[in-house]
C-alpha cells in the first residue's frame, strides 16, 4: 500500500544489518504501526547523517555564549540546509551498542540519543538494550534519568502493542508513555517552552509544591533552584553536557524532553505531591466513580484516554494544571487528601479496604493472591509499598493475555518475601 506524505516517521538505528531489518519486519506486523507509519533504517548512511548533527553541536561551540543559527553553521564552513533524517523523524529507535559502525567505533546509542535530541527535531526517543536485558521491568520505578533518550525498553519489548497506542497485554509498565502520544505531546511541550525564557516550575505548575530536596537539586541550574528553560537546559546537569551549546532549537527540544522525563522519573514515582487515578484509587477507594466491589471499576482508573480518571467528578477542583506534561491524568494529593467534602476523607476509618492490587508492570488491578510486594526507595515518598504481577500464576496469564515468566523483574532484593 503506497503511504501518505504525510505519514509520520519510524527511523530505526542499528549497525546490525539483519536486525533492523527483523525489526521492521516486526513493527510491520503489528497493527498499530503497520499502516499510518513509515518505517526507515539507518544503516550504511549512519555516518552521513550523524556527521550533520555533529556539525550543528561544533558550530555551535564556535559561536560560544548564545544560540548558533543555521546561519551560523553556514558561516563555519558546514551547510545549514543539508537534509537531515533525524529531522523529519517522529520515533527514533536507536540501539545501545553500535560498535560494528567501524568508523564512529566510539560511539553508543546514548551518544546518538543525546546528539538527536539536542541537535535535531526528533520527536520521541527510544533506546534499545541499554541494560542488555530483553525484557526487563525496574523495580525502583525510577527510568535511566542519565539517557537522553525518552524511553528505555529491552529489544523483546519493542513490539509490544501498548507502547505504541495499542491495548495492554502481558508486561506494560504503567510508565510507557503511547509513542503516538508521545509525538503530539513533545510537539506541544516544545511550543510551550518557545525561547525557554518561562519559568521550569511555572509551565510544570509545580511551584506551589513542596519539592524535596532531592527532586528540585536535579533542576538546579548554576546555584538557582528556579531555572528558566533555558538556563535549565543550559546549566542543569539534566541538559547540555560539557561545553555544549545550543543552536535553533535546542532550548525547545531540550527544555520540553529532560523536564517532562524529569516529572516523570523523580516526581512521580512517589505518587505524594501529584498521584494519578489508580494509586488515587487505592489510597482511597470512595474516590472511585462507581462501586468499588466491582471490577470494571478499577479497570477504568487505568483509561489514559479518560481525563476523569473514572474517578468521581468532585476531584476536578484537585486536578494539576499542566496536564500536557505527564502521559496520564493526574492530581494534587495534599488537596485531595485534606479536602474533607471528599467521600473517605473526614472518616478515613470508613475507606474500605480495596479488593484489589495495582500491579506497575501489568498496568491493571488484580486480585491480593496474584500480586506480589516491592519496594520503592529510590525516591521520596510515603507510599513505599508496591505491586507487581506473579509470573508464573495461571490465573495472571489467562487476566494479562501473555506470560510473563520471561520478564526480568530486577533489582530482586526490592522484591519482599
Amino acid at each position: 500500500m503506497e503511504r501518505a506524505l504525510s505519514d509520520p516517521v519510524i527511523l530505526i538505528c542499528d549497525d546490525q544489518e539483519d536486525r533492523r531489518a527483523h525489526w521492521k519486519h516486526d513493527l510491520e506486523q503489528l497493527e498499530e504501526t503497520g499502516s499510518g507509519w513509515e518505517i526507515q533504517l539507518l544503516g550504511e548512511d549512519f555516518g552521513r547523517e550523524l556527521d550533520v548533527l555533529r556539525d550543528r553541536e561544533l558550530a555551535a561551540r564556535e559561536v560560544g555564549d548564545g544560540k548558533a543559527t543555521r546561519e551560523d553553521v553556514r558561516i563555519h564552513g558546514r551547510d545549514p540546509a543539508r537534509p537531515c533524517k533525524f529531522d523529519h523523524t517522529a520515533v527514533l529507535l536507536v540501539d545501545y551498542d553500535l560498535l560494528c559502525f567501524e568508523s564512529n567505533g566510539w560511539l553508543t546509542g546514548e551518544n546518538v540519543a543525546y546528539l538527536a535530541r539536542c541537535y535535531s527535531t526528533c520527536q520521541a526517543i527510544v533506546s534499545v538494550n541499554l541494560t542488555a536485558q530483553a525484557n526487563p521491568f525496574d523495580l525502583t520505578l525510577v527510568d535511566h534519568l542519565d539517557s537522553f533518550a525518552d524511553v528505555n525498553i529491552g529489544e523483546a519489548q519493542l513490539t509490544a502493542r501498548a507502547l505504541w497506542g495499542g491495548p495492554r497485554h502481558g508486561l506494560s509498565p504503567w510508565s510507557w508513555p503511547s509513542l503516538p502520544a508521545l509525538v503530539e505531546a513533545h510537539r506541544e511541550r516544545v511550543a510551550q517552552v518557545a525561547d525557554g525564557g518561562g519559568k521550569l516550575l511555572d509551565l510544570l505548575a509545580l511551584r506551589d509544591l513542596s519539592l524535596p530536596r532531592q527532586v528540585r537539586q536535579l533542576i538546579e541550574a548554576d546555584g538557582e533552584n528556579d531555572p528558566t528553560f533555558e538556563r535549565f537546559v543550559q546549566r542543569s546537569e539534566l541538559g547540555l553536557r560539557g561545553v555544549d551549546r545550543p543552536w535553533d532549537d535546542t532550548i525547545g527540544q531540550v527544555g520540553a524532553a529532560r523536564a517532562a522525563k524529569w516529572l516523570e522519573t523523580v516526581v512521580l514515582p512517589a505518587q505524594d505531591l501529584l498521584a494519578d487515578a489508580p494509586h488515587l484509587a487505592q489510597r482511597n477507594p470512595l474516590l472511585l466513580a462507581g462501586d468499588h466491589r466491582d471490577q470494571e471499576v478499577w479497570d477504568r482508573t487505568t483509561q489514559r484516554d479518560d481525563s476523569t480518571g473514572g474517578l468521581t467528578s468532585d476531584l476536578e477542583r484537585h486536578r494539576h494544571r499542566a496536564p500536557d506534561w505527564a502521559n496520564r491524568p493526574l492530581w494534587r494529593w495534599a488537596d485531595v487528601n485534606g479536602d474533607n467534602r471528599l467521600p473517605g476523607v473526614a472518616a478515613p476509618w470508613d475507606r474500605p479496604e480495596p479488593p484489589l492490587l495495582f500491579c506497575e508492570d501489568v498496568s491493571r488491578f488484580l486480585p491480593a493472591e496474584c500480586a506480589r510486594q516491592f519496594v520503592v526507595d529510590d525516591v521520596p515518598t510515603s507510599l513505599p509499598t508496591r505491586y507487581v504481577a506473579k509470573p508464573d500464576d495461571p490465573h495472571v496469564t489467562e487476566i494479562v493475555g501473555e506470560g510473563l515468566t520471561s520478564v526480568q523483574y530486577g533489582p530482586r532484593t526490592r522484591l519482599t518475601l
